[in-house]
C-alpha cells in the first residue's frame, strides 16, 4: 500500500478497525497495482504470501498461528451489570495529557484500550439471576425463558377469562410459536453435539440416554431386598405381588364395571375397535390382557 493513503482509504480502514477487523494483505495481487483485500480479525500475528501471478489474480497464502481456546462453559446463574454512569464519571476525571503526548500509535492504542477496560472493570458487578429466568436446558436460551414466561401468563389469563375467544387465539398461536421454536433448537443442540462426538462412543451414548430422558446411572433395585426379614422372603413377596397383579386389576375392572372379561372385551371392540399402540408391530387388544387374569 503507498505510504499516503486518501482520506476515503482512512474512513474506509478506521470503520473496519472500529469492529476489531484489520487488513489481511498490504502487497499488490494485480499488475496495476491494486489490492484483493481481506479483512481479518485475530489477536494473532497474520501471516500473508503472494505467489506468481497463475491468471489475472495472483494467488494469496494466509497463515494464521494456531491458537488454544479454552471453552468454558457460560455461566447462567449470574450476569455481569455495568455501571455506566460510573464509567463516564471516570473517563471524565481521567487526565488524557499523557494519552496525547505518545507518538507511538501502537502505544497510545494500547493505552487507551486498558484505560477502557480498567474502568468498565472498575464499574462492573456480578448480580446473581433469578431461578425463574435461567435457563434449566442448554437449548434453552435467556429469550427463549422471556417467551416461555408470557406463554404461561397468556394461560393464566385465559383460564381467568375462558369465554374470551380472541385472547384464546392469541394464546394459541403463541404457544404454538413459543413449543415450535423449542423443539427447533432442541434438535439442533442435539445435532450438534452428535455431530461433535461421531467418533466417540461413549459420548454419543451419554447424549442419545439425554435424547431418550434416561437415567445415566441405575440405580440398583436394594430396597426390594428389605420388604421382609431376610432377602428370600424379600424376593418372595416381590414374585407374589407381579405374578397376580394382572389378576387383581382384572378383577377390580369387572367389579367396577358389572360386566365379565368377555362382555368387557366385546363392548370395547364394537365402540372403539381394537387398541393399539403408536408402535405398528406391537397391537393389542383389552380382551388379551384380560385373558392374563384367567391363568
Amino acid at each position: 500500500m503507498p505510504e499516503k493513503t486518501s482520506d476515503k482509504a482512512n474512513e474506509y480502514l478506521n470503520l473496519m478497525a472500529s469492529h476489531g477487523l484489520r487488513t489481511g494483505i498490504n502487497v499488490p495481487t494485480r499488475l496495476n497495482g491494486c489490492l484483493d483485500h481481506f479483512m481479518i480479525k485475530t489477536e494473532s500475528i497474520p501471516h500473508t504470501l503472494v505467489f506468481e501471478k497463475f491468471t489475472d489474480h495472483c494467488p494469496i497464502l494466509l497463515h494464521i498461528a494456531n491458537t488454544n481456546f479454552s471453552h468454558r462453559k457460560q455461566d447462567t446463574t449470574q450476569r455481569v451489570r455495568i455501571n455506566y454512569d460510573k464509567v463516564g464519571e471516570i473517563l471524565k476525571s481521567v487526565d488524557w495529557n499523557h494519552f496525547y503526548q505518545i507518538k507511538s500509535v501502537n502505544e497510545a492504542a494500547e493505552y487507551l484500550v486498558d484505560k477502557l477496560k480498567n474502568t468498565v472493570e472498575t464499574s462492573s458487578t456480578c448480580v446473581n439471576i433469578p431461578s425463574r429466568k435461567r435457563p434449566l436446558k442448554p437449548w434453552i436460551t435467556i429469550n427463549v425463558v422471556k417467551c416461555i414466561r408470557k406463554r404461561d401468563k397468556l394461560h393464566k389469563k385465559l383460564r381467568k377469562y375462558n369465554n374470551n375467544e380472541e385472547l384464546k387465539t392469541v394464546y394459541i398461536l403463541y404457544r404454538n410459536t413459543c413449543n415450535k421454536v423449542i423443539k427447533s433448537l432442541k434438535r439442533k443442540y442435539y445435532r450438534e453435539q452428535l455431530q461433535k462426538h461421531s467418533g466417540n462412543s461413549k459420548e454419543t451414548w451419554k447424549i442419545i440416554k439425554g435424547i431418550c430422558n434416561l437415567k445415566t446411572q441405575i440405580n440398583l433395585p436394594i430396597d426390594l431386598l428389605k420388604i421382609k426379614d431376610n432377602p428370600t422372603d424379600s424376593l418372595n413377596e416381590g414374585n407374589n405381588y407381579f405374578t397376580s397383579i394382572g389378576r387383581v386389576l382384572a378383577n377390580a375392572t369387572t367389579s367396577k364395571t358389572g360386566l365379565s372379561e368377555s362382555s368387557l372385551a366385546l363392548k370395547i371392540n364394537s365402540l372403539n375397535g381394537p387398541l393399539r399402540s403408536r408402535c405398528p408391530s406391537f397391537q393389542l387388544t383389552l380382551s388379551k390382557y384380560l385373558v392374563l387374569s384367567r391363568r
